[in-house]
Formats: structure tokens, sequence, C-alpha cells
């Protein structure tokens, strides 16, 4: 196994302050490179995590407001998601994108390239997040009727969508500079942004739902303005120097080379957020059929395996910048090091979460809709559905952050074609025809559990194609 690079300890001139290493690019190098992996990992990964979940947990805080307006409220976010959902695809596809790119250019010591990466990608994802949400708001009834609104959500699902579509841009902007402080190592300061935002929401909430009696639309204003609040904290860190990436309008290059990069290596989230919108808008009328209650029961089971998905996401994201640097150093022995510790922690938790869950599924679901027997009935058979293949997300979810940080784009497309495309869809189309209602319970497990086999087999091959990287890495006569 490659050995990772280290300088002589008596060389203290030379060796660069660790505890700087938020803006020094040879400490954030040598962090990266040769800090053991369970520290370096754990280090980055808590703060993501506890960003996710304070994120998670600020959706659910909405579902849980709004649900006391009432059941078609309740269905309204869900119903509205497809929408967003498009416009995170494209955010997500320059964030993850530029995010790798910019982190294996930052491994190799290319660090003017990785500032051309990220300014190309953010004033990218501002131009495009404004021409979406313009198009969106002069369409939007329409829109949501498409996207499965019945006609007593209609009216919520408008309101809703309206007021999250005016942040679009600075929406956009956020998941770009999120991306790009996390992939460049800098976790804290992406918490420190998300964090601000959810605790923004969390207390706009309830103020703007029942003090002002705005109901839903006090729900939609509050979290853009959460938007607003963490798009000002990582863009002011950005472009006062504080990071290692520097951000700034010279470094716009929309260059052929550099686009084609960012796309290649984004192009599975917006495959994988694009389709599953799809997918959304046709599990939406699915479920439309059996009435209100089946689609309150998704929104809300959505917003909590969100919160246990996103602590997968958020471990994940701690492995991901030292994924890309090792990476782009070469110490593929560190990747792999890193991916089997990765593995092993979030299969552990995910198996945890979902025994809980799948055991209190009632009690969580009359949580958001205790006074509607049919919204808690059916919302807990959503919720056992998708907890019993929860633990095989851990496979497919590492397994996407590593082809993503090593540019393996097609296999991450892949995996986002199978999950919500080329499997998802279909099981939505078929399954609900054959089992109804049951089968529209059953069609996101159906596809979790057929992608999962499919990452598996991607991850054993690309395993094989890193053991060769290393291989050819080692010096002559290495053994």
């Amino acid at each position: 196994m490659a050995k990772p690079i280290r300088l002589p300890a008596s060389d203290k001139e030379m060796r660069p302050d660790l505890r700087r290493a938020d803006s020094d690019p040879q400490a954030r190098y040598l962090k990266m490179t040769t800090q053991p992996i369970p520290k370096l990992i754990v280090s980055m990964a808590v703060p993501a995590i506890c960003s996710q979940i304070v994120t998670s947990l600020y959706n659910i805080a909405d579902t849980y407001f709004v649900g006391s307006i009432g059941t078609s409220a309740t269905a309204a976010p869900g119903v509205a998601m497809p929408l967003l959902m498009i416009i995170q695809a494209v955010s997500l596809m320059l964030a993850m994108g530029a995010g790798s790119l910019a982190a294996r250019q930052l491994g190799a010591r290319e660090d003017e390239d990785a500032n051309r990466t990220i300014s190309t990608a953010f004033f990218l994802s501002v131009m495009i997040g404004t021409v979406i949400g313009a198009i969106s708001l002069a369409v939007l009834e329409p829109i949501m009727v498409i996207c499965g609104a019945t006609e007593t959500i209609l009216p919520y699902a408008c309101d809703y969508a309206f007021w999250i579509i005016l942040a679009t841009p600075f929406y956009s902007a956020t998941f770009v500079l999120s991306a790009v402080v996390r992939q460049e190592g800098n976790v804290r300061l992406s918490v420190i942004g998300t964090v601000a935002g959810a605790v923004v929401n969390c207390v706009l909430d309830p103020i703007l739902i029942f003090v002002f009696d705005l109901g839903i639309i006090g729900a939609a204003v509050a979290t853009s303005l959460s938007q607003m609040v963490s798009f000002a904290i990582l863009f002011s860190h950005m472009v006062s120097g504080k990071c290692v990436l520097k951000l700034g309008w010279r470094y716009f290059s929309p260059r052929w080379r550099v686009l084609w990069e960012i796309f290649k290596v984004g192009a599975p989230d917006l495959f994988r957020n694009g389709l599953l919108s799809v997918a959304n808008i046709l599990l939406n009328n699915a479920a439309g059929v059996y009435g209100d209650a089946p689609l309150a029961g998704m929104g809300i089971v959505t917003k909590i395996i969100n919160v246990m998905v996103m602590v997968l996401m958020g471990f994940g994201q701690g492995y991901q910048p030292m994924c890309g640097y090792c990476f782009g150093a070469k110490l593929y022995g560190r990747v792999k090091e890193g991916l089997w510790f990765s593995l092993r922690v979030c299969l552990t938790a995910m198996t945890a979460m979902a025994a809980v869950s799948f055991l209190l599924a009632p009690e969580m679901i009359a949580v958001f809709r205790g006074d509607d027997p049919e919204v808690i009935d059916v919302g807990s058979r959503i919720l056992r559905a998708h907890v019993v293949v929860l633990p095989m997300a851990t496979v497919t979810i590492i397994a996407n952050m590593l082809f993503q940080s090593c540019g393996r784009a097609i296999k991450s497309g892949m995996i986002a074609l199978s999950r919500n495309g080329l499997v998802l869809i279909p099981t939505i189309l078929y399954l609900p025809r054959v089992f109804h209602l049951d089968g529209v319970i059953w069609a996101q497990s159906v596809a979790d559990l057929l992608t999962f086999v499919i990452a598996l087999f991607m991850l054993i091959h690309e395993l094989g194609r890193l053991r060769a990287l290393e291989r050819q890495a080692l010096p002559d006569g290495a053994a």
C-alpha cells in the first residue's frame, strides 16, 4: 500500500500548522493525506451529520406545524416537492461536479484551476436557478396539477411553492457553496451555514404560521428566508479569503473542458433528482387516487426517512473530501481504507435506526397527524416498507460517493438512473396496477433493493480498479 506523505518531525518550520487547515492549502493537503483515517473521517463527518440532522429536523418542523392546519395542507409540501427537486437537480449537478473536481485539483496542487472550477459553477447556478424559477412562477398552477395536487390540495400547494420559488437563486447557489466548502475539507463552515438557516426556519415557522396567521404561506416564507441566511454566511466567508478556494468573477471560465468535467461528474445528481422528480409525480398521482391521506402519509414518511438518510449522507460527506484528495494524490490505499471504515459505521447505524422505526411507526406518524387515524394507518405502512431496506442504502450511497469523488461518472450515473429511473419508474407504473395501494407503498422499497444489487456489483469492480492503480503507483521493485 502506498505510504502517506510525512514531514520530518524535527523540521518545524516546514511543517504547516494543521489547526490552520481551513485557509492553508498545504496544511489541508497534509491533513487529508496523513491523518489517521477514523479520526479524519469522524472529525469531518460529525459536523456534517449534525448539519444534515438539523436540516432534516427543520423540515420536520415544517411538517409538524403545517400538520396542525389540516390533512390537505400536510400533503401540499409533498406535492410541491417534484418541482423543487428539478431546481435541486440542476444545483446539485453543478455542486457535486465542481466540488469533486476541485477536491481532486487541490489534491494534485492545481489551486488556480480549482478556483476557476468553483467560481464557474457558482455563477452558473445563480443564472440557471433564476431562469428556472421565473418559468415555474409563470405556469405554477398547471405544474402543481401535474405534480398530483387534488382539488383540495391545489390551493395549499400553489401558495407553498410560490414563496419557495422566489428564493430559487439563493437556494441554487447555496448548494454549490456548501458542496465546495465540504469538498475542500472545511466541513465546519458548511455546518455553520446550514445550522444558522435551520435555526432561523424553526424560529420563524410558528411565528409566521400562528402569530401572523399566514398558514402554509408562513412555512414557505420561513424556509425561503432560512435559505437566504445560509447563502449569506457561506458567500461572505468564501469572498473574505478565509477558505482554501477563492470565489470571484475573475475566475469565471465557462470553457468546454471545465463544463464537461463538472457535468460528467455531477450528471448523476442531475439524473437522480430529475428522474426522482418524475417518479414523485407518478407516485403522487397514483396515491391521489386513494384520497388525501396517502399523500399526507407519504409526505410525513419522506421527512422521517430523510433524517435517517441525512445521517448516512453526512457520514459520507466526511469521507468524500478525504477520498477526493487521496485519489488526486494517488494514495489509493487510503481511499479503500476510508471506504471500509465508512461502510462499517454506517451499516451499524442504519440497521439500528431501521429497527426502532419499524417498531414505533404508528407513534412516529401520530406526532404529525394524531387526530387522523387514516393517515396514521397508511403512514405506518409506508414507513415500515421504507425502513426494511434502509440498511442496504448504506452500500448504495457510500459507493456512489466513492464513484463521484474518484471521477467515475458512468458508475455514479448508473446508480442514479437505476434507483430513480430504470427501476423506480417501472415499479411505480406496474405495482399499483397489480397491488393497488400496497403497490404504491412498496414501489420505492423494491427499487431500493434492486439498486443495492447493482451498486454492490459495481463497487466490487471499482475495488478491483483501485487495487490495480495501487500496484501501478508502487515504486519499481516494491512488493
